[in-house]
């Protein structure tokens, strides 16, 4: 992956000790290297150089304003070290994401039950509509049709199931 930008030759951040910070990464390395001495004059009571600089010269005000937190090399270069190396992550697809998550939680498995059921459930209908009559009397219908119908009750409850426990995964991790 390539490096972060780059800011203009005006822009420029000149360090107490003479060296001269163009990118987001540069800063970074020059923090880790910086003693106390050389940081104080550039984050202190009065002023916050990096904080201003990141701000104006790279236009990022969520990042400039963890900096601005920060008042030792520590935290100044962990929170530039996050920002950095998040940039050399690599990036994944969220469909892969989400299908690879989905098929670690075996939800797949209980969506093709359900399918299944549902097959069952509507097989179980389309036997009692074709032979209403057997429907309403009692006690007249085949043991088929009692075993679909009961199939189509197990599909609802199944759906019924498998849409809570998806509600309550979502809302869970929000």
């Amino acid at each position: 992956m390539g490096k972060m930008k780059m800011v203009a030759e005006g822009e420029t951040l000149i360090l107490a000790d003479g060296n001269k910070v163009k990118s987001l990464e540069e800063l970074f390395a020059a923090v880790q290297e910086m003693d106390h001495e050389t940081l104080s004059k550039h984050v202190n009571a009065k002023k916050h150089d990096f904080h201003s600089w990141v701000q104006t010269a790279h236009g990022n005000e969520s990042l400039a304003l963890q900096l601005l937190s920060a008042n030792d090399s520590k935290a100044i270069a962990r929170i530039l070290g996050q920002r950095v190396n998040r940039r050399h992550l690599p990036i994944k697809s969220p469909v892969k994401a989400m299908a690879a998550q989905r098929k670690a939680s075996g939800h797949h498995y209980i969506s093709i039950g359900a399918a299944v059921l549902l097959v069952v459930g509507f097989l179980g209908l389309a036997t009692y509509t074709a032979n209403p009559t057997a429907a309403v009397v009692a006690g007249s219908a085949g043991p088929e049709a009692s075993l679909l119908g009961l199939g189509g009750v197990g599909a609802v409850v199944t759906m019924l199931f498998t849409a809570l426990h998806v509600i309550k995964k979502r809302n869970a991790s929000v």
